[in-house]
């Protein structure tokens, strides 16, 4: 039965079928470990696994299963063919994570294996190919040639016009084009093109031949590019359509980040057209559908849907996760799991926390499945450009960047209400502005920086942010690069919301410098309310720092999202029934916690958590709950608990947090606040059980807290941290940090910015004034004490 169901995983991880695929194999090794735990039937069904896995984006995993395969068929049969093929498996995971050295080694090990048991042989046609792959990555174009070359020789010979054929026929294209040689690049990609459509149609391969023919027909004549289009269209529709049978969000997010190049090669089809309003639409398109979808999904309650046997699987696992976090954080509770030693208890734990992620997923898909109302459950779709113009409110601006290996793009939008406003097709500064249609209210902006270039500007930046050093001409680079383009828009602009994409989700837009200065103006400070005609719009009043300098957050108040569609759906929320809860005051308005108790390492109930004491959250919160009053609910000390939060948070509006943070970049889920602890809760208030358990009503949350803001950053989904589990949860704005803050100036900044937000000030001019109030302290003008904080979301 195992063997059948194997072959059947076989036949549709080849027909590109991959929700099938991990189906079959995984029934199959179900079989296989009660018959015959640790056989090398056991690890041929783990490798299978992890090929779906690697196929799926989901790297962790991929390298978790073939790690245990190899180390089976090493124990069982060493020097056999089964370990070289789990050695190529796990040079395929170390050469998609980008460490060429390693694949290289884990290719170069296979291969000895594969010359010496089967020569001339298919697993050695396999091996010389992704040998190949490494040598085109590093540049080696002449080697690359050479092994796929060898490699296709031995495939025509052996299997004529098999996949395997179009595999080196693709290869061989993907050299042709970087040697220039665009005719052969064409005519190899076709006739892969053909063998894949016949043998595997509708595949992810299927998919990855269209985008190569479609990136070489944008590099021809104009008449040409025209089929780049339909090339690029089908590509991601393949793409969409294998990602809607991924029933774990997760998942179907680890999908789309490894097929990014679809969306990149659609978008730069429409833009070869001068289609601006398609280019937009594909940005939505491919940006944050995972989180869109988790959005939608919130309104089921799974539970009252799921079979009695998997709540209480789902309860087990919930028991585990929290003891194997525990566990993994007593190995230095000082640091988060990318500071954690690599040692062998070290790894077991990470490598079961990937376990139990997995396990998950798989039970979550398994939930979703069973219940009826998930079948009738309707996504919503990406917005195209009209609607989400719609979705602006008068006044507002968005920025949309898109971060390229060659370039950055970014688009602009205004509301309905500004059509006609500005100059159209503007230029700036050495960048294209490239106009859509008259007065239409979209415009895109090429900026001339590549991709790896911003990641070391920006990180530049925010190291002297962290030094608290000299910033103001790495600040003025990065303004006149992304936001100076757009100015004249931002000029007549009241607010401005950005949608930032890769290395930009940790960029403090805020604090970038404008150059030159913007005109020193009077007024009342800035972020006033301002007439919102068109014709009568007043210049934002702006005020200087000690040496003259101007920032963007100055300028105009500012708030960010991930995409529109995310920016709409959030505005749409539906609100959670609020089961009895203990005795509130009679209009809550504020809960706020500050001031936790935390164990000292060593102690018992320290739960692998060692925080330094904030007394200064106490002052904090309780200047804050001093303005609300009765609408008000402090909780300090011992009562600033996990538990306290979980049960009332479904009760109020406003929700503040004083307290540490936690960040772990290696499992963002297991990031979380340090809170109070008690016998059943450890006091991490982590991102997963935020998604599990908490449900809120909530119009703003404030994590007054370290690096809140960060977390795993991937290129569709943005930042996978505290902030996308509390947006799951209900919040339609959450006001986040990028560093580790100070813990005086950001009491005094909280204090002004609720000040602000009990006169009725909306939430961007309310923090664009409490940064405003905070600098006027010279010991706080640095960016480093005012500017860690943004908002996510809404701005009113």
């Amino acid at each position: 039965m195992a063997g059948s169901l194997t072959g059947l995983g076989l036949v549709a991880h080849d027909r590109g079928d991959l929700t099938a695929a991990h189906d079959y194999y995984t029934r199959a090794l179900a079989i296989e470990e009660r018959l015959a735990p640790t056989s090398l039937a056991v690890a041929g069904s783990l490798d299978n696994l992890g090929l779906v896995a690697k196929d799926r984006g989901d790297l962790t995993a991929a390298h978790d299963y073939h790690t245990r395969a190899l180390a089976i068929f090493e124990r069982l049969a060493p020097t056999s063919l089964t370990v070289a093929i789990s050695l190529n498996n796990l040079g395929g995971v170390a050469h998609n994570r980008g460490d060429l050295t390693a694949a290289h080694d884990y290719y170069t090990r296979a291969l000895a294996i594969f010359e010496r048991l089967a020569p001339n042989s298919l697993t050695v046609a396999a091996s010389l190919g992704n040998l190949g792959v490494v040598a085109n990555d590093r540049g080696d174009l002449t080697a690359a040639h050479d092994y796929y070359t060898r490699a296709l020789a031995i495939r025509e010979r052996l299997a004529l016009n098999s996949l395997d054929v179009a595999g080196s026929l693709n290869n061989l294209g993907n050299v042709a084009v970087k040697r220039g040689n665009l005719t052969q690049a064409h005519d190899y990609h076709t006739r892969a093109l053909a063998i894949y459509e016949r043998l595997a149609p509708d595949s992810l391969t299927v998919a990855t031949s269209l985008n190569n023919l479609g990136f070489l027909a944008l590099k021809q004549a104009p008449d040409v590019r025209r089929g780049a289009l339909l090339l690029f269209l089908r590509a991601v529709e393949i793409v969409e359509a294998q990602r809607g049978k991924i029933q774990s969000a997760e998942a179907r997010a680890l999908l789309a980040e490894q097929h990014t190049n679809k969306y990149t090669g659609l978008l730069r089809a429409h833009l070869a057209l001068n289609d601006l309003s398609a280019a937009f639409a594909t940005i939505e398109r491919g940006r944050a559908r995972s989180l869109v979808e988790l959005l939608a999904e919130r309104q089921i309650d799974f539970r009252a849907d799921a079979p009695e046997d998997l709540l209480k699987r789902q309860d087990e696992l919930e028991r585990q996760r929290s003891i194997t976090y525990a566990s993994r954080r007593r190995l230095d509770p000082n640091k988060s799991d990318a500071g954690v030693r690599d040692d062998d208890q070290g790894a077991k734990l990470r490598a079961e926390i990937e376990r139990l992620a997995r396990e998950q997923r798989d039970l979550t898909a398994e939930i979703q499945r069973k219940s009826p109302k998930f079948a009738a459950l309707q996504y919503p779709t990406p917005l195209d450009f009209k609607r989400a113009q719609a979705a602006l409110d008068p006044g507002t601006l968005l920025l949309t960047y898109f971060v390229d290996d060659e370039e950055t793009f970014l688009f602009t939008v205004t509301p309905d209400d500004r059509r006609g406003d500005g100059e159209r097709g503007r230029r700036g500064d050495g960048e294209t502005g490239r106009r859509g249609e008259q007065g239409n209210g979209l415009r895109l902006y090429r900026i001339k920086v590549k991709a790896k270039d911003l990641r070391e500007l920006v990180l530049e930046f925010r190291q002297a942010l962290a030094a608290q050093g000299a910033v103001n001409r790495r600040g003025r680079e990065l303004y006149n690069l992304l936001v100076r383009p757009a100015q004249a828009l931002i000029d007549q602009a009241e607010r401005v919301l950005i949608c930032p994409d890769e290395v930009l989700h940790a960029l403090p837009f805020g604090a970038l410098v404008t150059s030159p200065p913007a005109p020193l103006l009077t007024g009342e400070g800035s972020g006033q309310q301002r007439n919102r005609s068109a014709k009568q719009r007043l210049p934002s009043p702006v005020r200087r720092g000690a040496g003259g300098e101007v920032y963007f957050a100055d300028l105009k108040p500012l708030h960010t999202i991930v995409s529109m569609t995310t920016y709409a759906e959030l505005r749409h929320v539906k609100r959670v029934p609020v089961s009895p809860r203990p005795p509130v005051p009679a209009s809550p308005t504020l809960l706020a916690f500050g001031d936790p108790v935390y164990a000292k390492a060593g102690d018992a109930n320290a739960r692998g958590l060692n925080f330094a004491p904030l007394p200064g959250t106490r002052a904090e919160v309780e200047a804050i709950a001093k303005l609300y009053g009765k609408q008000a609910s402090a909780r300090l000390g011992a009562d600033a608990s996990e538990a306290n939060a979980k049960k009332e948070l479904a009760s109020f509006r406003l929700i503040h947090f004083a307290c540490h943070g936690r960040l772990d970049p290696f499992s963002p889920l297991d990031s979380g606040l340090a809170l109070s602890a008690d016998a059943n809760n450890d006091g991490l208030l982590q991102a997963w059980e935020i998604f599990q358990h908490i449900k809120l009503n909530a119009d703003l949350v404030v994590l007054s807290a370290c690096e809140t803001g960060l977390g795993r950053t991937t290129k569709n989904e943005g930042i996978i941290g505290l902030t996308r589990a509390l947006q799951y949860a209900g919040a339609k704005s959450i006001v986040m940090s990028l560093w580790s803050v100070s813990d005086e100036s950001t009491a005094a900044l909280m204090t002004a910015f609720y000040s602000e937000l009990k006169k009725g000030t909306s939430k961007d001019i309310a923090l664009q004034r409490a940064m405003a109030t905070v600098r006027k302290d010279p010991k706080w003008a640095h960016p480093f004490y005012w500017a860690p904080f943004v908002i996510a979301g809404e701005w009113r």
